[in-house]
C-alpha cells in the first residue's frame, strides 16, 4: 500500500491550552540531565547510555504514567489515535511514555532519530508539544535533515513525526524553551 505521509511532520493547535503548559512546565518530579545512547564502533552490540554535552544539552523529567497524570496520557493517545488513522497508519500498541525537556540557553539536542535499542526500539510515533510561548526564548527551532523550514510553534501545539525521521533542536541563545515530548510505540517495522 502506498503511503505519501512517511515523512509528513502534522502540526496540532491547541492541545494543551496555555493554563495547562504551565501546569506541565511546573509539575514537581525529578529533573536530570537527559542522556543519549551510543554505539560502540567496533562492537556494533555494546551500547553505552551516558550524558553527553557534546550532542546534547537538556534536562528531562519523566512523566509517570499514574492516575494523577492520566489526563496527559488521555489527551496525547486521542491525539495520537487521530493522526496515525488519517496519515501514518502504523500498527501502534497502547504503550507510551512522556517527558518534560528543558532547553536552558545554550541547550540543544543535535541531529538524531528518537530510535534506538530496548524499549526505543519500540518508538513508531514521536510527539513534541511546545509548551513555551515563543516569544519567551530565543534560538530553538526544530529541525528535519528534508531541509524544510525549521518549526517554532505556538505554545501548546504538538508536531507529530514518525520517530525515524532525522531531527535536531537548535540552540537556545535566550529564554528557557519547555516541550512535552512523547512517544507511541508499536511492534517492530517489517
Amino acid at each position: 500500500m502506498y503511503n505519501e505521509y512517511l515523512t509528513t511532520v502534522g502540526q496540532f493547535p491547541k492541545v494543551f491550552s496555555a493554563d495547562e503548559c504551565r501546569r506541565l512546565i511546573n509539575l514537581p518530579l525529578p529533573v536530570a540531565d537527559a542522556a543519549i545512547d551510543v554505539r560502540n564502533a567496533d562492537d556494533l552490540q555494546k551500547v553505552a547510555s551516558g550524558v553527553n554535552y557534546q550532542h546534547r544539552r537538556t534536562r528531562i523529567r519523566s512523566i509517570p504514567p499514574d492516575a494523577e497524570h492520566t489526563w496527559i496520557f488521555q489527551r496525547l493517545r486521542q491525539l495520537v489515535s487521530m493522526a496515525n488513522q488519517q496519515a501514518f497508519h502504523f500498527q501502534l500498541n497502547e504503550l507510551m511514555s512522556v517527558d518534560v525537556l528543558e532547553y536552558s540557553p545554550d541547550g540543544y539536542f543535535d541531529w538524531h532519530l528518537d530510535l534506538g535499542t530496548g524499549i526505543f526500539a519500540t518508538r513508531k510515533l514521536s510527539l513534541i508539544t511546545f509548551l513555551t510561548p515563543p516569544d519567551e526564548y530565543e534560538g530553538g527551532n526544530l529541525c528535519f535533515m528534508d531541509g524544510g523550514a525549521p518549526l517554532r510553534l505556538a505554545q501548546g501545539t504538538t508536531a507529530i513525526f514518525p520517530s525515524y525521521l532525522l531531527h535536531k533542536v537548535e540552540p537556545v541563545t535566550g529564554g528557557t524553551r519547555f516541550t512535552l515530548v512523547s512517544w507511541a510505540h508499536g511492534p517492530s517495522f517489517s
